[in-house]
């Protein structure tokens, strides 16, 4: 099925290159369009650096531009299911998400047709499909899309093994949407534990479900461990990214909720520079929120103050000697530093 471009107008994260597709499979279109495989290479090349950059308006431009020179050629030779499936994302991720289902949909049905259920191609696609109707609440057919990526076998150092992590991701959290809170923290656990294995601590991907699973720990009443969790993690970004990465902001924002709302101290970890961040509160690819509707539109990481604990406690000791030696000459004055308060005022 041929999808109408016109609805393709939006820009994520940037996807796993698919190595593990052949150039020749470009033979069949690639007579047609051989002057223009050269510039849509560049310009999957140029989105996926902005990607990288979190620059994520200039990678959808890219993504649109690069897009429309497919022209009337179909998805199923690798480039043009390469371009279709990261703009999908990107669509996705940007929260357009109506442009996103327009185009994910026959691109499904597309690379099925062509390569079957189990290529690269097609699990990424179903993987961006069904985070589309996730966050559409269409969950049993998110839950569709999701156990053919899960029972697609995709390698994990594949092509499609980042779309398979982060799908069994999405599926805990789809658990967590149909009510089931302890299931759903078991299995973002395990998504985790093999996110943190395979990519890294300080990956995006790792980062962005570790602020999940600390908000369903949270929800459970297992404050501690989501105070741990977003604290080890906010370690890793700021050593793997760099401490005005958007995600730092993010998770010290996490961080500073949760401990505000279980009246601890709002200890943040790291700098966070201004920067704009993912429309979702966690990470590209998932679930942050029930619904499109609970995402805000543009957080902004907001800028945070590096506090440690022997600073805060030299501040505070200079603060006090300071204001009793005030308070003593004022004494010898016989003058009083306090205020009397009005009897309406002493009662409060």
């Amino acid at each position: 099925m041929m999808m109408d471009r016109r609805h393709a107008t939006g820009s994520g994260v940037p996807a796993t290159q698919p190595s593990g597709w052949s150039a020749a499979g470009r033979g069949a279109a690639g007579a047609a369009r051989a002057c223009a495989v050269e510039p849509l290479e560049t310009l999957l090349a140029e989105a996926r650096d902005h990607l990288a950059g979190w620059r994520f308006q200039a990678a959808r431009q890219v993504l649109a531009a690069a897009y429309s020179g497919l022209g009337r050629t179909d998805h199923t030779d690798d480039l043009a299911a390469q371009i279709a499936v990261l703009y999908a994302e990107v669509l996705r991720d940007t929260n357009r998400l109506a442009d996103a289902q327009t185009l994910a949909e026959p691109l499904v049905d597309d690379l099925t047709a062509r390569y079957g259920l189990r290529h690269p191609a097609t699990v990424q696609a179903l993987a961006v499909l069904g985070a589309v109707y996730h966050d559409l609440d269409r969950l049993a057919d998110a839950d569709d899309c999701y156990h053919l990526v899960l029972l697609s076998g995709a390698a994990p150092n594949g092509p499609a093994g980042r779309a398979a992590r982060r799908t069994a991701a999405n599926q805990a959290l789809l658990r967590h949407d149909r009510g089931d809170t302890a299931g759903a923290i078991h299995d973002l656990t395990t998504a985790h534990d093999v996110l943190q294995r395979v990519q890294g601590a300080a990956n995006p991907d790792t980062l962005h479900v570790a602020a999940d699973l600390a908000r369903l720990l949270h929800q459970a009443g297992q404050t501690r461990d989501a105070r741990h969790l977003l604290t080890t993690s906010i370690t890793a970004a700021r050593a793997g990214l760099s401490d005005d990465h958007p995600l730092v902001g993010r998770l010290n924002a996490d961080l500073l909720t949760l401990t505000g709302s279980t009246g601890g101290g709002a200890h943040q970890i790291g700098c966070a520079g201004d920067g704009a961040g993912r429309h979702r509160e966690t990470r590209p690819g998932g679930r942050a929120t029930t619904g499109a509707a609970a995402r805000p539109a543009t957080p902004a990481a907001a800028p945070y103050l590096l506090l440690t604990a022997p600073l805060a406690g030299a501040a505070i000791g200079c603060a006090v000697a300071a204001l009793l030696g005030v308070l003593g000459i004022l004494g010898v004055l016989g003058v009083s530093a306090v205020p009397r308060a009005s009897g309406t005022e002493a009662r409060r």
